[in-house]
């Protein structure tokens, strides 16, 4: 996660199934040290629950309800107070040598007096080519979230991922969990227990030409600019090292092939490298 979070959270657990309750406000990030506060615009609380069906992980179910109220959101060009709910379920399993993590939500709310009608559905899969350690992994990842095709309908389709893990795609970050859809292969090399090396393709399309292209931090190519399509093709290879209990290493590098959605609306290609090393304790 890459905000923080002030607030109260209760858990109770029962062998491995768990429920936990939370209320709280995200943390608003200001420069300088020592200086940040709870975000008074926004509130965040929930109900997620985990029930294992089998043994060892190799089923299992969540349900969750998220409730999220923003008083100073964005979607296109309109700004106002944001009351979202949101519901969903999730289904994962390691039944080797195949795991699977299936997970469907839908929202509904009211956003500047527009009612909220949103979905997504997410999907990663794979298998392991043998039973040593070492043995490659082979997997699919495929996702589709609702964009908003018409903005004076009186209803906003725009699928909020609320607050995501950016580099669920590539470690770039370079677009965000609204108004798309996805397809990635991916091989995954492991020469030793302690390291693993990723190679990945991913094809990222815009869901509804009249809604914006979201990265991280907001719409990045207006609705209506670029029209439909691909918006971009990445190439990306990573290196995760757990050098130890406490140290890591991780280099990755990702490529951008622009759309015609992105040169359309003036875009180009993307190089983007990384590296860092961790020590927790």
């Amino acid at each position: 996660m890459r905000i923080n979070y002030d607030g109260v959270r209760a858990s109770v657990r029962s062998g491995n199934a768990s429920l936990d309750a939370f209320l709280t406000r995200p943390v608003r990030q200001e420069s300088g040290a020592f200086n940040d506060a709870s975000d008074d615009d926004r509130a965040f609380w929930g109900l997620y629950g985990v029930v294992p069906l089998a043994q060892g992980g190799a089923l299992g179910i969540d349900a969750y309800y998220l409730g999220l109220k923003h008083e100073d959101a964005h979607f296109g060009d309109a700004t106002g107070t944001e009351e979202r709910h949101s519901i969903g379920t999730r289904v994962w399993g390691r039944p080797k040598p195949w795991d699977f993590d299936f997970e469907a939500l839908g929202q509904f709310g009211t956003f500047d007096g527009q009612a909220i009608r949103a979905w997504t559905i997410a999907s990663s899969s794979g298998v392991r080519l043998g039973d040593a350690v070492t043995a490659p992994r082979v997997g699919l990842k495929a996702n589709i979230a609702s964009g908003d095709r018409d903005a004076s309908d009186g209803t906003l389709s725009t699928f909020n991922p609320l607050f995501p893990r950016n580099s669920y795609f590539s470690e770039a970050s370079l677009v965000s969990p609204s108004n798309f859809y996805d397809a990635q292969p991916l091989v995954q090399f492991f020469p030793s227990a302690d390291t693993t090396i990723t190679v990945a393709a991913d094809a990222f399309f815009r869901y509804a030409a009249e809604d914006a292209v979201y990265a991280p931090g907001g719409p990045v190519i207006p609705g209506g600019v670029g029209g439909s399509g691909l918006v971009g093709t990445t190439g990306s290879v990573q290196f995760e090292w757990e050098i130890g209990f406490h140290t890591s290493f991780s280099a990755s590098f990702v490529h951008l092939w622009a759309g015609d959605v992105v040169r359309e609306a003036g875009g180009d290609d993307v190089d983007y490298a990384a590296a860092s090393l961790a020590f927790r304790f």
